[in-house]
Order: C-alpha cells, then sequence, then structure tokens
C-alpha cells in the first residue's frame, strides 16, 4: 500500500509498491549507517570532488559522540569526539567548492554551557585539535553555516543564536570576521539562505511566533523585517542545495499546514500546500532547477518531504515529480516503522557529467535509529556549453510540450547547422537537423510524442558556435 497526499485532500490509494520511476528516477531507499547504534542528524557535503558526512551516535542520555565518513573513498566511519557524559551535537561543515579543506563545526556542552567549537580538516586529511568558536558565558546554539555552491566564492557567513539573539559572522580566507548582531531577544532557528544575502529565522512575538529576515547590502544588513506573521510559525528549514527556498510549518484554520517560501532580498514569495495534520510539519525543501530557456516562474517546482502519520507508523512523503496540479505527495519511505528528519543535500552522481540529489532520513530498525536515502539525477549536461538560445536569435515553442516542437533561428549567413536532442543523462536521442542553411529565417518541427516524461535538452552547434536549452516533456 502506498499513500498518496494531494495538495487539496488526504486520500489513500492502492498502488503498485516501487516508486514512481518516472523522469526523476529515485532509487529505492537502502541504509546510510548500521542499525546497530543509533545514527541521527546527518550533515552531508559535497565540494565539487569529495563528498563527505558527518553525523551523531546517542551513546546515553548523558553523552552524544560525533562521526565522520568520506563517502567518496569508501573509508571506514571514523569516530571524532568522545568523552564520556558530554555532548557533541549537530555536526555542520563550512567549506569552499574544490577545496581540500573545511571546518567541521559543532555544539557541545563539555564546559558547562553550550558553546560552538570547530575542528579544522587539512590538505592532508587531517583533523585538527577543537578550537572554540564561540565561547562567551552565554548559551550559543543553533548555528547554521552557508555553503559555497559555486564556485569562486570570496567569503562564506554563518549565524546562531547566542541566547536568543542572531548572531552572523563572515570567513575570508581563514578568518573569521567579529560576530555582528542581526535581531535581538526571542529569536529562534535561525538559517542563512540565497547564497549569503539574506537571514531568516523564527522570531516570537507577545501574540504569535513569525518569519522574520534581513538582507544585505553590501557589507550591511538591513534592520529585522517580517516575512510572514499570518500564523504561527515554526520548524523553519533552509534548502541546502540552491538556498533560494525555505520551508517551514503553519498553524492554520486549527490544523499544521506547509509554507514554501522563496527568497530573492524580498518581498517574499510564498505558497501555502493544503496538507494538513493535527500535529506540526518538520518539512525539508529543495529547488528544481527550472529551463534557463523558461525562466523563473512561481511557483517554483520543488520537491518536499515531511514525516506523516499513517498506520499508526510515521513515514516520509514526498512528491518523487515536480509536476502536477495539485502535487502528489507519495509514502516515499513505505518502511512500516518509524521514521522522521527528512532533509536533502546536493551530492556527486555516478555519472560526473550529473548534478546529484540525496534525500536523507532517520528511520527505526532493529530498535535503533539508522540512517537512510534515496537518491536521484537533477540534471545532466554532458559537455554541452551553456549559451542561452534567446540571447541568439533562436527560440521554440511551445515549452513544456507534450507531442511537436517548433524551433526558429535567423543566421547572419549561410551556415552549416547541427541540432541534437539529448537526454537528461547526457545521451543522445536523435538529430533533428545536420545541413547546411542559407541566411534568414527558418523553422523545424520536432516531433517528441514517443519519448518519455521528463527533462530534454537541444543542442544547436552553428558554424563553432553551441548553445543548448532545456526543454520538458509532458505527458
Amino acid at each position: 500500500m502506498k499513500t498518496i497526499l494531494s495538495g487539496i485532500i488526504i486520500s489513500l490509494l492502492i498502488t503498485v509498491s516501487a516508486h514512481s520511476q518516472g523522469f526523476w528516477e529515485w532509487t529505492d531507499p537502502a541504509p546510510l549507517s548500521d542499525s546497530l547504534t543509533d545514527n541521527i542528524n546527518p550533515f552531508l557535503y559535497y565540494n565539487g570532488t569529495s563528498f563527505y558526512m558527518v553525523w551523531e551516535k546517542p551513546v546515553n542520555s548523558q553523552t552524544t559522540t560525533i562521526w565522520f565518513r568520506n563517502i567518496t573513498d569508501q573509508d571506514p566511519d571514523i569516530e571524532l569526539l568522545n568523552t564520556q557524559n558530554v555532548h557533541y551535537k549537530n555536526p555542520k561543515i563550512l567549506g569552499f567548492m574544490y577545496s581540500s579543506t573545511f571546518y567541521l563545526f559543532y555544539e557541545t556542552n563539555e564546559i558547562g554551557n553550550d558553546d560552538i567549537y570547530y575542528i579544522y580538516y587539512d590538505e592532508t586529511g587531517t583533523f585538527s585539535e577543537p578550537v572554540a568558536f564561540a565561547n562567551t558565558s552565554l548559551n550559543e546554539n543553533h548555528f547554521f553555516p552557508d555553503h559555497d555552491t559555486y564556485y569562486g566564492r570570496e567569503n562564506l557567513g554563518m549565524v546562531w543564536l547566542e541566547n536568543n539573539s542572531v548572531y552572523y559572522c563572515y570567513l575570508s580566507g581563514k578568518e573569521f570576521s567579529n560576530p555582528i548582531l542581526i535581531d535581538s531577544a526571542n529569536c529562534e532557528n535561525p538559517k542563512i539562505t540565497a547564497h549569503g544575502g539574506i537571514i531568516v529565522w523564527e522570531k516570537q512575538t507577545s501574540f504569535n511566533r513569525s518569519i522574520s529576515y534581513s538582507s544585505k547590502s553590501g557589507n550591511v544588513w538591513s534592520e529585522p523585517l517580517i516575512a510572514y506573521d499570518e500564523y504561527k510559525s515554526q520548524n523553519l528549514k533552509c534548502d541546502k542545495i540552491d538556498r533560494s527556498l525555505f520551508t517551514w510549518t503553519i498553524h492554520s484554520d486549527s490544523v499544521w499546514k506547509i509554507a514554501v517560501a522563496q527568497c530573492f532580498g524580498g518581498p517574499f514569495n510564498i505558497e501555502i500546500h493544503e496538507i494538513s495534520s493535527a500535529d506540526p510539519f518538520s518539512p525539508a525543501v529543495t529547488f528544481y532547477f527550472y529551463p534557463y530557456s523558461m525562466g523563473f516562474k512561481w511557483p517554483i517546482e520543488h520537491f518536499l518531504a515531511f514525516p506523516y502519520s499513517q498506520n499508526d507508523t510515521i513515514e516520509i512523503f514526498m512528491n518523487p515529480e515536480v509536476w502536477g496540479n495539485p502535487i502528489i505527495f507519495e509514502n516515499f519511505s513505505n518502511s512500516q516503522t518509524n521514521n522522521k528528519n527528512p532533509d536533502f543535500f546536493y551530492s556527486p552522481h555516478e555519472n560526473p557529467d550529473c548534478d546529484g540529489i540525496y534525500l536523507v532520513w532517520e528511520t527505526y530498525r532493529n530498535d535503533h535509529w539508522q540512517l537512510y536515502y534515496s537518491t536521484a539525477i537533477q540534471q545532466c549536461w554532458g559537455n554541452i556549453s551553456e549559451d542561452n538560445f534567446e540571447d541568439n536569435n533562436i527560440q521554440f515553442h511551445p515549452n513544456p510540450f507534450t507531442h511537436e516542437i517548433t524551433l526558429e533561428f535567423t543566421l547572419d549567413t549561410r551556415s552549416k547547422v547541427t541540432i541534437e536532442v539529448y537526454n537528461n543523462r547526457g545521451v543522445l536521442i536523435t538529430t533533428i537537423a545536420e545541413q547546411s542553411f542559407d541566411q534568414g529565417t527558418h523553422q523545424l518541427r520536432w516531433d517528441g510524442a514517443g519519448l518519455a516524461v521528463g527533462v530534454y535538452i537541444i543542442k544547436m552547434t552553428v558554424g563553432d558556435m553551441v548553445y543548448t536549452a532545456k526543454v520538458i516533456k509532458l505527458p
């Protein structure tokens, strides 16, 4: 039995047991850790060449350890931090793309109050001794690092709470800036998003819990602003891949629903999913890379995962496909046991020319919490360049298409033109044209009616110039 949730109603449908393979081809859930001990709170980090995971192992109520794995090299798991009667929690990595070094941050109560520390991973693959990052007499916790998912950024930022006030600093080279106060008092759960340009957090007021934010102009952060305050908000999460989306759960009309927001400096575009529950959701969201030729639109297509109770167990529900109105959410974990804490992470793929996406969650197996995952391809480019069709007198329509698509182009001089279609793995599907065309405007039609639903890449070579764009095949 697979449960499917629509954006309007919740219903039970009997379907095949396999996950939707469609165009995303999510793999079947598989273990990412052992089930002999408790494994929780994973954080995955891909720097463009290597793929790492850090996570917690609770030993007992007084002791929590932190572990590390090099997934790329398939090295044995390494226990990094373990002291009896000390909690080491919330491990997260801060690092630059295509750099072999990074900072592993964590929280600990080693000296009594909550403090943030880090250890440095150097070029030799060795971790440094712990260094105090925010070591005051106050509690510092709930930190969240920025990520360099785009090569060439000069600095990375991080936010954290210090006695319920939001602070920010940035890393330039190997130096951290002085802390900057973003908002004081009654703050919770800060996130930094939109590639270091926006900080978002939960704000408790006398009447409600709202979503607040501050945006950066140059090196100056704005005064705290309200992004959303219509209903009680909590469980804020940030898209860890593209960093332009965040999600939380809201209490509306006596039920809990899920909000997803796009943030590029505000005002925010906010979508409320009509899925409802008597208990708060703990959702996770990630952006779907929309075809460049179509531009960005709202609502942004996105994957949304969340725990949801079914038949006395809590499963992970998700929309394996981004298309559809309303979006259809399926029982993705389908495990008949309790599951929690889903999150999306950017990852490599077995095809080095493809972008990967991991959905990771915790599942209760063998009387322990075990880490499980599923992975899918976001997009594949092969060695195709990314010049945009529309900037070069080349247009195609309709997009998305169901059967036939028309390609129109204008040539300044007589030229040899090759037009090819690739699937989202970079495999050549067909060649539309391979011939010389005279100066002027030309139209070609391609019948893709027999193709599977999904993303396809049209590659057009005109002389020495190569142009590409994505098109979407709908049912």
